[in-house]
């Protein structure tokens, strides 16, 4: 099987251009005015906000599942869950996000690719379910020699 990679590309290029600007407004704010602030105080919490929304911010762009021979591999805002085909039992699109749900331990869940309320409304099928159908056949692949 050759690796395919599914994202919520309205997700990644808010986070990605959003999480540019704040570093940008950092470096910014940094150069033109080192150590102060409009009130005449110390600017280092401002400094931080806004480094740490960048952050964040560009830590969300990398949000994806990635099929592959091997199995699952979910990147989530602070973990990678990588599930074999062996441990996969199949996938759903629910309100939550998209659960990957593993034959032994707790599922994994992508909450921005799942069948949230306003994709529901924008199509009726969403993003989430043509994800977890393709799990759920490349898992069954998987399994038949």
């Amino acid at each position: 099987m050759s690796p395919r990679t599914y994202r919520n590309v309205a997700l990644v290029a808010f986070c990605g251009a959003a999480g540019c600007a704040f570093l940008v407004l950092f470096v910014l704010l940094l150069v033109a005015d080192p150590g102060r602030s409009p009130s005449g105080g110390s600017a280092t919490e401002l400094y931080l906000i806004g480094l740490g929304l960048g952050a964040v911010l560009l830590r969300g762009a990398r949000i994806r599942v990635r099929l592959d021979d091997g199995g699952v591999t979910v990147y989530s805002l602070l973990r990678t869950h990588r599930v074999p085909w062996d441990q996969v039992v199949g996938a759903v699109a629910d309100s939550r996000g998209l659960v990957v749900l593993r034959a032994e331990g707790r599922a994994v869940l992508v909450q921005s690719l799942g069948q949230t309320a306003l994709a529901s409304r924008l199509r009726p099928a969403a993003q989430g379910d043509a994800i977890a159908e393709a799990i759920d056949d490349a898992a069954a692949a998987a399994r038949t020699p």
